[in-house]
């Protein structure tokens, strides 16, 4: 079976609307998501990090509801491909992820995997795909793409946000708007052989 990875935050969870509903609440925001053109949050619109780091940490510890057919589409792929999670979670937000991922109906056995960040403050993410043998991932974070790409030999499918616009779609990079798409290019692979 063809190995693929899946990102937990903005790929398999609506995590962003999550907490920029938070930020909103607090700090008596309006922004919208279309907005957030940048991975930082706090910089983008001059917000105070640490209350920023808070919301986000509490939001991540919370059950979070799948983006549309994320489950769906993942339940018909694991005929096909043996399908683990990766996120860059905090180890203290372990049980709550785990729990997240129990409650939202897989009926296939999956792996997940807490990575932290390298010395450059990127998801450590390459040095797993590359232990683990991962061909495929799903990703949208923009620096953690960049790092999959230059250092494994990975395919990565690329959740498409707003704050990873300025990705680009190559031989090994796939641009996908939601998870009908994913799932069709997978689908395609595992028929065709080809993206």
């Amino acid at each position: 079976m063809i190995k693929l990875a899946v990102d937990l935050d903005d790929c398999l969870l609506n995590t962003s609307r999550l907490i920029l509903d938070r930020i909103n609440q607090y700090f008596s925001k309006s922004i919208k998501l279309e907005e957030v053109v940048s991975f930082h949050i706090e910089k983008l619109f001059n917000l105070n990090a640490e209350v920023v780091d808070m919301i986000v940490q509490e939001c991540l510890s919370t059950i979070i509801r799948p983006n549309r057919y994320a489950v769906e589409a993942l339940n018909f792929l694991s005929d096909f491909y043996d399908i683990c999670f990766i996120t860059n979670r905090r180890s203290t937000q372990y049980q709550s992820t785990k729990t997240n991922l129990e409650v939202l109906g897989f009926k296939f056995k999956y792996d997940f995997y807490l990575c932290n960040k390298d010395s450059r403050g990127i998801p450590a993410k390459a040095e797993l795909l590359n232990k683990l043998g991962i061909e495929f991932i799903i990703e949208d974070r923009p620096d953690t793409i960049e790092d999959i790409y230059n250092r494994t030999n990975c395919n990565i499918l690329v959740m498409d946000k707003p704050w990873n616009r300025n990705i680009a779609e190559n031989g090994r990079i796939c641009i996908d708007r939601d998870w009908m798409e994913i799932k069709q290019v997978l689908m395609d692979i595992v028929l065709l052989g080809d993206v």
